[in-house]
């Protein structure tokens, strides 16, 4: 009896094994399948680079899809060396020694269960009379990383470009009578041509056209009981399915004055300096830099973009939380003086809002992008602050190097400039601190700073 019992056992662990390795299996598809249609835990790439020729500054998202976030690395490539030859091209044209500026930034303006979209707008300044500005949008499925054109989205058994052109006029003139007929340049925007409609972008609920630049409006939605017939079959939108609609911006802020006064710094016989620290927060390196400033018992004033904080609000928290100061640093680090009153007017009212809802922490120090001062003349209470110590060969000498020169150049009161995004920034600052302190320095704030 013991041997058909033995047999029984042996088929009922073999039975729960499998019933076990089954109901895992289970979970772990389940498990896949919510993972893949969550919404995106986004990363935000940031590439600033300032040379005496250009300046590029760039932002993008990083995905949890590869797929997505190499056809986003290839097209920051492509523009790269797009605006690279552009700008080569011009100084031989021109002969001018002006530097010249490409700033790229995004949006994420819809993400559901099915489809990823992203707004580029792209700023390419050579040196002529007039800016190039542009748009790149980018539908992907998150199901495979595919990007969707617009030719994609539509069947193509169908005259998809004339049944958009015909919606956008009669959506036009429902929004702004019928004489918008009567413009001729908008009339050419919107005729049936594949360069008109590049940009068209999946939305909850339909599709939003955006027009090339200079045209007005800038865009129009149109809605999915009026381009479901045209639509590819796989192509499907549901409204209200968004898990996200539209990032943080700086549109429709308040007003607020500057001014470019100097920061006072009076010497006094204790040797102090005033590290500070740009274009953060980030979440790994600014908090590695904490670490080292503990270490030192050294405190900064980590002068942080916007749009970054609104990423990574805790690591822009934790900042404070050890005692540091914060400054602004503008929403996305463009070049002010090309912008308008306005445009640096909410540049940097965002960014004072962002921070303060953050951290609790109200901002009276701005530095501005690449040093430069303002395009227009402002007053008020908000504070410039310009640095006396930097180093611009970050990539082309090892952290010795890199700390030897700080080392070299900094005196007592001096307000030192390093960047949060450098990779070697933390051991940079580890030798700058070990050294200075041997010789007596104290390492302070700018508030702390100014008192002295």
């Amino acid at each position: 009896m013991r041997q058909p019992i033995m047999y029984i056992s042996i088929i009922s662990l073999v039975l729960l094994a499998a019933c076990s390795f089954m109901a895992s299996a289970n979970g772990t598809t389940v498990s896949q399948e919510v993972k893949e249609y969550s919404e995106y835990d986004l990363d935000m790439k940031s590439e600033i680079l300032e040379f005496e020729e250009y300046h590029i500054t760039i932002h993008y998202p990083e995905t949890p899809n590869t797929q997505i976030n190499q056809t986003i690395i290839d097209y920051v490539n492509q523009i790269k060396s797009k605006f690279k030859q552009e700008s080569y091209q011009a100084m031989q044209v021109m002969k001018s020694h002006s530097s010249h500026e490409l700033h790229v930034d995004f949006e994420v303006l819809h993400e559901s269960e099915q489809y990823f979209v992203i707004h580029f707008d792209e700023t390419m300044d050579v040196g002529y009379p007039d800016i190039s500005k542009s748009r790149t949008i980018m539908n992907f499925k998150k199901e495979n990383g595919q990007r969707l054109e617009t030719e994609d989205l539509f069947n193509q058994e169908v005259d998809y470009l004339q049944a958009l052109a015909d919606l956008t006029h009669e959506k036009l003139e429902e929004e702004f009578g019928k004489e918008i007929k009567q413009n001729s340049f908008l009339e050419k925007a919107t005729a049936p041509l594949p360069s008109n409609y590049q940009n068209v972008a999946i939305n909850s609920g339909g599709v939003t056209i955006f027009f090339r630049d200079g045209v007005q409006p800038e865009e129009i939605s149109l809605k999915m009981d009026n381009i479901n017939e045209f639509l590819h079959p796989e192509i499907t939108v549901v409204e209200n399915e968004a898990l996200h609609e539209a990032a943080p911006s700086i549109e429709g802020l308040k007003s607020i004055n500057i001014n470019g006064e100097d920061v006072k710094r009076p010497h006094g016989e204790n040797k102090k300096i005033a590290l500070t620290f740009d274009d953060g927060p980030h979440p790994q390196k600014t908090l590695e830099i904490l670490k080292v400033l503990e270490r030192y018992d050294a405190k900064g004033t980590f002068f942080m973009l916007g749009k970054r904080v609104s990423y990574y609000p805790e690591t822009a928290q934790e900042v404070v939380t050890e005692g540091h100061e914060i400054g602004n640093h503008t929403w996305n680090h463009p070049r002010l003086t090309r912008l308008s009153r306005d445009e640096v007017v909410r540049q940097i009212q965002a960014t004072k809002e962002i921070i303060q809802h953050v951290t609790g922490e109200e901002t009276t120090r701005v530095r501005l992008p690449f040093g430069e001062n303002l395009s227009a003349p402002y007053y008020g209470t908000m504070e410039i602050v310009p640095w006396d110590v930097s180093v611009e060969t970050w990539r082309k000498e090892n952290p010795r190097q890199i700390a030897d020169t700080f080392i070299s150049e900094i005196n007592d009161g001096d307000i030192v400039l390093l960047h949060d995004l450098e990779g070697s920034t933390p051991e940079v600052l580890d030798l700058i601190l070990a050294s200075l302190s041997y010789e007596g320095y104290e390492f302070v704030t700018l508030s702390q700073l100014e008192e002295k």
